[in-house]
């Protein structure tokens, strides 16, 4: 008898699920990352009826920040910023 896809998955996933225990989920750590832009302004704003908005624009180059953190299910483990 041929089993499905769906059914492939889900005996997987139950057999995966079999395998990961408590003890086992207290030791992981996710590593995560992100950045962003600093010192950025809107490209638009909204302003009273048919007044224009006005705002100032930094100038010169952009500054990014990074952040790399070590996430375990107790919380944040470590973290690590960086500006370029």
């Amino acid at each position: 008898m041929w089993l499905s896809t769906v059914e492939v998955l889900e005996s997987q996933r139950a057999t995966y699920l079999k395998d990961v225990d408590d003890k086992k989920t207290k030791t992981l750590v996710f590593i995560d990352e992100t950045s962003a832009y600093i010192g950025q302004s809107c490209e638009y704003g909204w302003g009273s009826s048919k007044e224009r908005v006005y705002d100032t624009r930094p100038k010169g180059k952009k500054e990014r920040v990074s952040l790399i953190a070590a996430i375990t299910p107790n919380g944040v483990m470590a973290e690590q910023g960086l500006v370029k």
